[in-house]
């Protein structure tokens, strides 16, 4: 069982830098300036404290949420209050943050990720052109700061989504392009997924299971562990 909680993120709009093709939450995009809109830490400590997981076991407790988790803008205190409750209530269990990177480059968030067991960040292409058609950020989209911050940031997991349809970063070349980024990323562990939940866009689809089986074997090596997910 995965304790899944919101970094405080408004619950009404997805917050985030990324309009994702592939995204459940859909393809709006934004950052609510109103700092009344983003739940305290202590609301966000009490959730976990309430928790209840009718008995069975917790795998881990996952930072994700309604968009882009390290988008709080006091996300240091949220990461405070996270570490507090599990310490209380879940002594041992693994916290996990989810998040696309966007925010790397601001040090405040990258010390508060580090106190966190880990930390996944998505990385869906290997070429700039083809993570801005993937990701349709608000502004430039660059693999090759992506693939710094991630490696600076240190022992960081790569979660990648593959899928195909009119837009694919699944072909031959893409793939070849993406296993250069993260051997440039240097993760301790890359989890590679297909779309589960239906896309704003039908234009896009999952790629079958044996395609990600077939880029797990191109990209596994003695020090980095890649795992198939789902």
């Amino acid at each position: 069982v995965h304790a899944a909680i919101a970094a405080g993120l408004p619950v009404d709009q997805k917050t985030c830098r990324y309009s994702c093709v592939y995204c459940q939450l859909g393809h709006d995009r934004g950052v609510p300036l109103d700092l009344g809109r983003y739940p305290s830490a202590e609301a966000v400590e009490r959730a976990i404290e309430g928790f209840d997981a009718g008995g069975e076991p917790i795998d881990a407790l996952v930072v994700c949420g309604n968009g882009e988790p390290t988008l709080h803008p006091r996300l240091p205190e949220v990461v405070d209050a996270i570490v507090s409750a599990r310490d209380r209530r879940f002594p041992k269990v693994p916290i996990v943050c989810l998040t696309a990177g966007t925010e790397l480059g601001r040090p405040e968030v990258v010390r508060a990720l580090r106190r966190l067991d880990e930390c996944s960040v998505k990385l869906d292409a290997g070429r700039c052109a083809t993570l801005h058609k993937v990701a349709l950020p608000e502004g430039p989209a660059c693999v090759v700061w992506l693939v710094d911050h991630i490696h600076a940031l240190g022992e960081a997991v790569i979660q990648t989504c593959f899928f195909e349809g009119s837009l694919s970063n699944a072909t031959e070349a893409e793939v070849a392009a993406w296993i250069e980024a993260v051997r440039r990323a240097e993760p301790r562990r890359v989890d590679i997924y297909t779309i589960s939940r239906p896309p704003p866009s039908a234009k896009i689809r999952p790629v079958p299971i044996e395609r990600l089986h077939e880029i797990a074997a191109r990209l596994a090596t003695d020090w980095i562990a890649v795992r198939v997910v789902g």
